[in-house]
């Protein structure tokens, strides 16, 4: 994804935001977009984008780092989302695909996702497990 794209990705953070129900804050696209450009400037992040008819409906993106206990670099999922009427096809595993063949491209040892506690996060488990995926800790978040 080019970041002259990342305006027309940024219009599906409302609906992740809500969907996700995320307790900190509003989802603000111009944060979105200078963040990622950010990001996505220093090499150190990648989005790949879903499109159906040249319309982006879905995307994942994450940052690559050195994990800070032992320097091995680390791909680490920020989102991954596809809009509610194009779910259920190859989209969320092709994503998926995509984000781990960048991170082995980039030196990566290790990959990590997220799977948020809302309704529809519920078969994530399983579909991690199948993709070679262990859980290893859960987060906990608190409004300060």
């Amino acid at each position: 994804m080019e970041i002259h794209e990342l305006p027309d990705i940024a219009r599906l953070g409302h609906e992740f935001y809500g969907e996700a129900g995320f307790p900190c804050g509003e989802f603000i696209p111009d944060v979105f977009v200078k963040s990622w450009t950010g990001f996505l400037e220093a090499g150190l992040g990648v989005i790949f984008a879903w499109r159906i008819d040249g319309e982006i409906v879905g995307g994942i993106g994450g940052l690559r780092f050195p994990d800070p206990n032992n320097g091995d670099l680390t791909a680490t999922e920020l989102f991954w989302f596809i809009t509610k009427e194009h779910r259920g096809g190859p989209a969320a595993t092709k994503l998926l695909r995509q984000f781990e063949a960048w991170a082995v491209e980039s030196g990566c040892k290790r990959a990590s996702m997220v799977n948020l506690e809302n309704e529809g996060s519920k078969g994530l488990p399983q579909f991690y497990a199948r993709m070679g995926y262990r859980p290893l800790e859960t987060q906990y978040i608190k409004e300060l």
